[in-house]
């Protein structure tokens, strides 16, 4: 697809869907898939709900290896080693995502549709994690920093925690 494409059938979802205006409009002054895909990772709360951010979308309009480069993962496992620059990884679809988070900073981790993830998160480091439908998270080696859950549904959260090791299920 070309750009101009990709951005028609995101501006038509945006219309479908009763996107803000100010969404919409910055969508519409889009120049480059670049712009796009960081539009959508700014909005990813409203784009998992209103079904525009699916792994099936995302895979047609930006293609699997550019999503990759993005951080946003829609198949398949990935171990990932955060960089500085790496604040938020997207995981949808089917994929499974391994996440070593350092460097003192936050990130955060979005889980929608299917997808899991694991990560080792190191000392003075703050890890968010985001979830849309069931999922397991499981947050190893926690030492001295701190984890925080949020889900975007009615259901809860259970968190155990065992020595180092927290798991957190979402149902």
């Amino acid at each position: 697809m070309t750009f101009e494409e990709v951005k028609a059938e995101i501006l038509e979802l945006a219309i479908q869907e009763n996107a803000c205006a100010w969404g919409y409009g910055q969508a519409e002054n889009a120049k480059s898939l670049n712009e796009l895909i960081k539009l959508i990772k700014g909005y990813i709360s409203w784009c998992i709900k209103h079904k525009v951010a699916t792994a099936k979308n995302l895979k047609k309009w930006f293609g699997v290896d550019f999503l990759k480069e993005n951080n946003v993962y829609i198949t398949g496992a990935h171990e990932l080693q955060l960089t500085q620059q790496d604040t938020m990884i997207v995981v949808l679809g089917t994929a499974y995502v391994k996440i070593t988070a350092t460097h003192n900073r936050e990130y955060s981790v979005i889980l929608g549709e299917n997808s899991s993830a694991v990560a080792i998160v190191e000392k003075n480091t703050g890890l968010c994690i985001q979830s849309y439908n069931s999922s397991t998270v499981s947050v190893l080696a926690r030492r001295n920093n701190y984890v925080s859950l949020s889900k975007f549904d009615e259901s809860e959260a259970k968190v155990q925690v065992v020595d180092s090791t927290v798991t957190i299920t979402t149902n």
